[in-house]
């Protein structure tokens, strides 16, 4: 399966950073990453 692009409107230059974080998340701790995904799920729910 592809890697998943997602496009972030200009407008929104956090989420695409809280993104970033996220895809960089495996050397965080399991507990900051689950954190992370959880505020870009409630952030995607913005957007739509």
């Amino acid at each position: 399966m592809e890697k998943e692009e997602l496009d972030f409107p200009e407008e929104e230059p956090e989420l695409q950073k809280d993104f970033e974080d996220i895809e960089k998340a495996p050397e965080k701790s399991p507990d900051s990453k689950k954190e992370l995904e959880e505020e870009l799920k409630k952030a995607k729910k913005k957007i739509q």
